[in-house]
């Protein structure tokens, strides 16, 4: 009677705790794979939203680019008139379009966003019409007015403004990152606090339940013991697995972030060489322009070398006319001086024989006199011209002189000619070294884009293993469900 009191007595607590205990369990268990469908989910739509702020940043860096990609090819159409200088310029456009479709895309939801992306295409069409005007110009050979457009800096505004622009879509896209990220993480750790709160109730409950029943059909509740371990067991492997994955999309989200800070990095290094060769560009021009100036000063010596030799010239003109001169007043004195010796000798001759009638010998003698003044006079003008002779070649001399130092100044300005155009080749040599440096950076951002791809990857291959963790979870339900079943016909 009394074992049968105390059976009745059991088989009642029994019949009030199985039930109770067993629902808790399904109830928890159930609560369980909720939350974590729930979290999953949650984390998995954030990611969604964390991949496609990944997207809209690098859009937005590619945007850049691809204006970068305009620019250069502009400049160096300009610089060349080479039509093959066009083709980034023209690739630009189609990817220009491309990119501005994905982005509405990518921002419906966003107003903000929108809006800024409408005014950020209207400054961007802008610095396109500033590039086709120039382009355009270039073509139709009016230098002039392309020369002008350049220097107004009309086109760096524009830029200056579009950077801006992204900058602040940029910042807000980083703005909802945080967001997105912090309540990921907050949803994986509510997940995490509720899983296991929940699997230790579970835990205390299938304690409860055991203590109560040791006494009584131990064999059956062996069984069910055995398979509520196995479930919880699985529930705790699967809930590992969860946070193991979390964890892995955690690292994937930094991945990434690391990942796009470098493409930042890389897009701001190619616009500082984007940069250097403009300037070097400008060297160029600047360096042929003192070019041109030395070769007309080396023109200008060669006149003047010219000018020195036909002054030369004239002076020799002179000098053979005043030597002409020089002959024939020597031809003059050379017959004076004979008739002077005839006179003499005559007069000699008569004064001896006329006696006292020498008288008339006093004209012979006036004749002497006035021949020997015209010999004084043809010498001193003999003198005169020797020395006009000297003085033209003297001038002969320094003008002479003077052609050897201008001769000398046109080879040194050539010199410098050449020494100029030897900068011109450095400085041209300087702008391929840095496109090539700019393509090298390209490639950069496109290896930085692949990683970002696989980190998505990964991510998504997370969720994946999260959904199949939580399909172990819900057949674990299904098992503590069914051993709740044994329980309630063993009672």
């Amino acid at each position: 009677m009394t074992f049968s009191s105390t059976s009745k007595k059991t088989q009642w607590r029994l019949g009030q705790v199985l039930p109770v205990g067993l629902g808790l369990v399904a109830v928890l268990t159930i609560a369980t794979a909720v939350i974590s469908f729930v979290s999953a989910r949650s984390i998995a739509e954030t990611e969604s939203e964390v991949n496609r702020t990944n997207v809209i940043k690098s859009e937005l860096n590619e945007l850049e680019k691809v204006l970068v990609d305009a620019e250069t090819g502009q400049r160096g159409f300009l610089y060349t008139g080479r039509e093959s200088f066009l083709a980034p310029y023209e690739r630009s456009l189609e990817r220009y379009d491309e990119i501005m479709d994905d982005l509405r895309f990518q921002l419906q939801g966003t107003p903000e966003q929108l809006s800024n992306l409408e005014e950020l295409q209207d400054r961007i069409d802008a610095k396109y019409e500033e590039l086709a005007q120039t382009i355009d110009l270039k073509q139709q050979g009016r230098e002039e007015q392309v020369r002008e457009i350049v220097l107004s800096e009309l086109g760096k505004e524009i830029m200056d403004d579009i950077r801006e622009q992204l900058d602040r879509m940029e910042e807000i896209e980083n703005n909802f990152l945080a967001e997105r990220t912090e309540r990921a993480q907050q949803a994986r750790d509510l997940g995490q606090v509720l899983m296991i709160g929940s699997s230790v109730v579970v835990v205390i409950t299938i304690g409860s339940i055991l203590l109560f029943v040791r006494s009584d059909v131990v064999q059956p509740i062996e069984r069910v013991a055995s398979d509520i371990t196995a479930s919880s067991a699985q529930i705790a492997s699967a809930v590992v697995e969860e946070e193991r994955i979390a964890n892995e999309q955690a690292a994937a989200v930094r991945e990434t972030t690391v990942t796009v800070e470098q493409l930042g990095r890389s897009s701001l290094k190619t616009a500082e060489q984007a940069a250097a060769s403009a300037n070097s560009a400008n060297e160029v021009l600047s360096l042929a322009k003192q070019g041109d100036r030395v070769v007309e000063a080396t023109l200008e010596g060669m006149v003047q070398v010219k000018a020195k030799v036909e002054d030369m010239a004239r002076q020799s003109l002179q000098l053979s006319d005043q030597t002409a001169r020089i002959g024939r007043i020597s031809n003059v004195v050379s017959e004076l001086a004979a008739q002077t010796n005839m006179l003499a000798l005559n007069a000699a001759v008569e004064a001896v024989r006329a006696g006292d009638r020498g008288k008339g010998f006093g004209v012979v003698a006036s004749e002497i006199r006035q021949l020997a003044d015209r010999s004084r006079s043809s010498a001193d003008q003999i003198n005169q011209l020797v020395d006009d002779i000297n003085t033209a070649i003297q001038a002969t001399l320094h003008s002479s002189t003077e052609g050897k130092q201008t001769v000398e100044n046109g080879m040194k300005s050539a010199r410098s000619t050449a020494e100029t155009f030897d900068r011109v080749a450095k400085s041209v040599q300087q702008v391929v070294d840095n496109s090539q440096q700019i393509a090298a950076t390209v490639d950069q951002q496109n290896l930085a884009i692949q990683q970002i791809v696989t980190a998505m990857n990964d991510i998504n291959q997370g969720a994946s293993q999260t959904a199949s963790s939580l399909t172990q979870t819900k057949t674990g339900a299904q098992q503590l469900n069914q051993a709740a079943q044994i329980l309630t016909s063993l009672v």
